[in-house]
């Protein structure tokens, strides 16, 4: 059946492939995020990562051998997958051990309240997105009006 697949249908199938195993990786992250309040360090998430894309033995590569990367490629990795999926990166710092429910009460996204009153911060991050979308909308069709006003001289 893969055989007789196209070049742009393989390629389909392995971004599919990719997203799906991305995807994964950010419901781990969530849970141990939010079911088992820790934060797990880049290196951490790397080798998730590594352990979740293993391909089925009979995909492996010719050679079989797996490429070594180093801290700075997996570092580099780890960044971009967090933007790709919009995670905030950070470091907690040293200090007293916070009890299991507060820790979960912390890293629930619905808990987490603005000082400005009771939208919570995913509400206003979709608001502001939303204003940014609307005015980039805005701008980019004055600009096609302009262009088009002034099609006729070029010709």
């Amino acid at each position: 059946m893969l055989s007789d697949m196209t070049e742009t249908s393989q390629r389909r199938l392995q971004e599919a492939k990719k997203f799906l195993a991305e995807r994964s990786l950010q419901d781990w992250l969530r849970i141990q995020n939010q079911a088992k309040a820790l934060a797990p360090s880049g290196v951490h998430l790397y080798l998730q990562w590594q352990q979740m894309r293993q391909d089925p033995p009979a995909m492996t590569t010719v050679t079989g051998q797996q490429s070594k990367r180093g801290a700075r490629v997996r570092k580099q990795w780890v960044r971009r997958w967090s933007r790709r999926w919009g995670l905030l990166r950070g470091a907690f710092q040293v200090g007293s051990k916070v009890p299991l429910p507060l820790a979960q009460e912390k890293a629930s996204v619905r808990n987490i309240q603005c000082a400005h009153g009771s939208k919570t911060f995913l509400d206003q991050c979709v608001a502001k997105m939303q204003s940014r979308l609307e005015k980039s909308r805005a701008q980019n069709a004055a600009r096609f009006r302009a262009s088009n006003l002034f099609r006729h001289l070029s010709r």
